[in-house]
């Protein structure tokens, strides 16, 4: 009897503890804080130009987006600056995307910006990292979607991702990227057109923090075979008799690494392809003729992946990550030696298997 009593007492004392810390907590009223969206960095004069985006929610049920800016030295003052001119305290926990002006991305870079993130416990590591083509801060102060600008850049991303040529990139993976030996991280590249359109322009490739280059958009689905596991986008062809346009439905790549003497002397990358035809010129399309075009289709991404591969080689980057292959296979692999003497000189093949495994509907 006793020993159940003393249970209850001390069931009631943990109740009792647990009701007064809850009362103690700082509540967050959803109309006293403003929820940032979206988060830019831009060079302003060697200084750091933030600005930081929320939706206002209008009694009509609209949305009105708001931005507020703040430029200084250091990163984490600019966040002090922008909260001092806000209403309401300003929360990250909905953040969609933060966008890095290319300026600020290629001189100043980033690292500080996503190690501030990856340790801020309310951002999601699947929010999107972006470099703009121009400032962040033209691409945030748009009136864009009926739900909020910063929705509205992240819904662009992710559909982009899904079921277009953008390969798959997220805070998590650039930081992945980032620190892994053997593979450089990149970000889409975000670029306004016109009065109220923004378009995915094309990926940029980092060196460490910094952009080094820039792939443009109509060799995206090209990097995304080298880089992603599975690919859908589409590619055209012409030829002297016909023009065609396939759709990637699927894709696999595989590594052969050959040594010599211990060394890693050639590198064979197979990308396994299922396609499916969109468009074709010619009169008919029979078994033939499909059989003529995948092996045009395979030619044909061959020759750009060879040509993007090579520019990587000649830059020192390494963003399809075939150094981390290479680690893999490798006992007491140098990374330093890797990326310096061996990486920019070993013989690279690409071979493209393109399977097109619909042709309906343009029959």
């Amino acid at each position: 009897m006793f020993q159940k009593n003393s249970k209850t007492k001390l069931f009631l004392c943990i109740l009792i503890s647990l009701f007064w810390l809850t009362g103690c907590a700082d509540p967050e009223v959803i109309d006293e804080i403003s929820i940032m969206t979206g988060i830019g960095y831009d060079l302003d004069e060697n200084k750091i130009k933030g600005t930081a985006l929320y939706p206002s929610y209008l009694p009509e049920g609209t949305v009105e987006n708001v931005t507020i800016t703040a430029t200084n030295d250091i990163a984490r003052k600019v966040i002090i600056e922008m909260q001092r001119k806000s209403p309401n305290p300003l929360v990250t926990g909905s953040l969609e995307v933060v966008i890095f002006g290319k300026e600020f991305a290629t001189e100043m870079g980033i690292f500080r910006i996503v190690d501030s993130l990856q340790r801020d416990p309310s951002v999601g590591a699947r929010l999107y990292l972006i470099v703009s083509d121009g400032t962040a801060a033209e691409i945030l102060n748009e009136q864009l979607g009926g739900e909020g600008t910063g929705e509205y850049l992240s819904s662009l991303i992710d559909h982009n991702i899904r079921v277009r040529d953008l390969p798959e990139t997220n805070l998590h993976l650039f930081a992945f990227s980032y620190h892994q030996e053997g593979r450089d991280p990149y970000l889409p590249i975000m670029k306004r057109i016109g009065e109220k359109d923004i378009t995915i322009s094309g990926v940029a490739i980092f060196k460490k923090d910094k952009v080094i280059y820039e792939i443009p958009e109509d060799k995206m689905l090209y990097f995304k075979l080298l880089v992603d596991k599975y690919s859908k986008g589409s590619v055209s062809a012409r030829n002297e008799e016909q023009e065609s346009t396939m759709r990637v439905v699927d894709s696999n790549t595989n590594y052969i690494i050959e040594k010599k003497n211990g060394v890693v002397d050639k590198i064979l990358i197979q990308i396994k392809i299922e396609a499916i035809v969109l468009e074709y010129s010619g009169k008919r399309l029979t078994q033939k003729e499909v059989e003529k075009l995948e092996k045009d289709f395979s030619d044909y991404i061959k020759r750009e992946c060879t040509e993007l591969l090579k520019t990587f080689q000649e830059l020192k980057v390494d963003p399809a990550g075939i150094g981390r292959e290479v680690k893999s296979v490798t006992y007491g692999f140098d990374i330093k030696k890797w990326e310096e003497s061996q990486y920019p000189n070993v013989e690279i093949t690409v071979e493209p298997d393109v399977t097109i495994s619909e042709t309906g509907v343009v029959e």
